[in-house]
């Protein structure tokens, strides 16, 4: 259901609202939620919010995967933000990770 929040209009807001349905249900947040959180922010021009979301993952101790920087990678060029682009891809490289195309 949340990757489907990516294809459609006010998908950040149904995203929340299900997220917060897992929550109440005693569901965790976890690596794959993210991901999609991450990518609906991206698909929404909601930069501010994926970096927020991909902070609390680090806090929340669910390490970024490709997946996860790649769409914060989204999120930042789509928003113009290519400074944040660009420190992200440092952050990414000295944690091990290598962008791809």
């Amino acid at each position: 259901l949340l990757s489907g929040c990516t294809k459609i209009k006010d998908g950040y807001s149904k995203s929340l609202k299900l997220m917060e349905e897992l929550k109440s249900n005693g569901l965790h947040m976890d690596s794959v939620i993210y991901g999609t959180v991450l990518a609906v922010c991206a698909s929404n021009n909601l930069s501010k919010e994926a970096e927020s979301f991909f902070q609390q993952m680090v806090v929340e101790g669910c390490e970024p995967n490709l997946f996860h920087y790649s769409s914060l990678l989204n999120a930042y060029s789509v928003d113009g933000d290519y400074a944040k682009a660009e420190k992200l891809v440092k952050d990414m490289k000295s944690s091990g990770i290598e962008p791809n195309k």
